[in-house]
């Protein structure tokens, strides 16, 4: 978060500049306007990097949803206290400014008034911690107002209860949901813009199931199916002989135990063995 960081000057010196930090999930994303220049009278004439906050912020959101296209943007402080002079920060939803008065502390708790749209959001905050350290923190919020919903059911068709699902937008698959059927097999994750996602249900031991739709459009059913379905093939396991193995050219193969390194063979004028249905 700090790299490509001009010169950050504390009150007793002139300006405040940031440019050219690389947005979350890798994308190179326009920098705004910083917050205004501000110019202090101090006793000190000497210019001084501002010192860098150890704080941590982490965008707040439920476990079962993304962020909710609308709703208000949470941000979780950590190594560090915020600051709760409100004229401290600048904060930027979509490259536009959001109106300070529409920020507030709690705590260890950023709360931004949203302007989110649907799809992805990228978002800036510049402030400082209680001691006055600078705060820089910018991140990419997915949000929208679709729901990715569906059953879980085994190979018969009953319900499948407490399957973990977990949801991941195609565009981007770090971005993800999770939650567990409930008695009924149902699931349902909030939250998602109208895009492609992939859906992915585990059971007990090796059960699974996966499928994919467009978050809020019908996905049907995920199936966990069993191992061992039936092959219409007679006697693929030859217990029963080598019934439905034998060419009709020449006489038949037989079976013998298997011998590691037997050497030089005789040839032999029997015929290979086939697979079923051969000619």
């Amino acid at each position: 978060m700090r790299a490509n960081l001009q010169k950050v000057l504390l009150p007793g010196m002139a300006l405040v500049v940031v440019a050219g930090m690389a947005g979350c999930y890798g994308r190179e994303q326009t920098v705004e306007t910083p917050p205004a220049a501000s110019v202090f009278d101090g006793p000190d004439p000497n210019e001084r990097e501002a010192p860098w906050s150890e704080m941590n912020l982490e965008h707040v959101r439920s476990s079962n949803s993304l962020q909710h296209q609308g709703g208000p943007v949470q941000f979780k402080a950590s190594g560090a206290v915020l600051s709760t002079d409100m004229s401290m920060y600048t904060v930027y939803v979509n490259r536009s400014i959001v109106d300070v008065a529409t920020l507030r502390v709690d705590g260890d708790m950023l709360t931004v008034a949203s302007a989110l749209k649907d799809g992805i959001n990228p978002v800036s905050v510049y402030g400082s911690d209680a001691e006055g350290a600078l705060v820089v923190f910018r991140t990419a919020i997915w949000a929208g107002t679709a729901s990715v919903q569906g059953k879980v059911v085994d190979e018969p068709g009953n319900p499948v209860a407490r399957a973990t699902v977990v949801a991941a937008l195609t565009e981007d698959p770090t971005v993800t949901a999770t939650t567990t059927t409930d008695s009924a097999g149902r699931y349902v994750l909030n939250n998602f813009p109208r895009q492609t996602v992939a859906v992915t249900a585990t059971g007990t031991g090796t059960l699974s199931g996966s499928t994919i739709g467009q978050a809020g459009e019908d996905f049907g059913d995920i199936v966990f199916w069993s191992f061992g379905i039936p092959v219409a093939t007679p006697n693929l396991d030859f217990s029963r002989g080598t019934e439905g193995w034998i060419s009709r050219r020449g006489p038949p193969p037989t079976l013998a135990d298997h011998v590691e390194n037997p050497g030089p063979q005789p040839a032999s004028s029997e015929s290979p063995i086939r697979s079923p249905g051969a000619r």
